[in-house]
This record gives C-alpha cells, structure tokens and sequence, in this order.
C-alpha cells in the first residue's frame, strides 16, 4: 500500500508523515509514499532540493523505501 500519487510540495510531506502515522496505528505496516512526491518537482529548484532531504529523512523510516534519483 501507498500514498498514491502526490505533488511535490512541502505540504504533501506534512500529509505523508500524517498518514503513515495513522496508517501504522491502524495495523497496517507495509505502507510508503512517493519519495520527493511524484509531480511538480524541479531539480533545478533549491527549495526542491531540500523538500527530497527531508522527504528521503522521512523515507527512512518507512518499511519500504521507493525514491528516485535527482538529475541536474
């Protein structure tokens, strides 16, 4: 199970970290998001580039890790 997918926005990540704490209260464990979001990011964007640190930080704690890697 996962999120869905989600803009790449620091308000997303709020959610996610939302959800995966309920998700986790609710008995399921196999649970992950969208690391760094699935649209709307831009490499090149310094806020960008620190929205996938805190997202691949949040990441890191989810049973399953799916990110993507940056290109500039």
């Amino acid at each position: 199970m996962w999120s869905g997918d989600c803009p790449s926005t620091f308000e997303n990540l709020r959610h996610q970290v939302k959800a995966a704490l309920n998700i986790g209260i609710a008995g399921i464990s196999w649970w992950t998001s969208d690391i760094g979001g699935f649209f709307d990011g831009d490499a090149n964007d310094p806020s960008f580039r620190e929205l996938m640190v805190r997202w691949y930080q949040f990441g890191a704690f989810c049973p399953v890790f799916q990110g993507w890697q940056l290109t500039a």
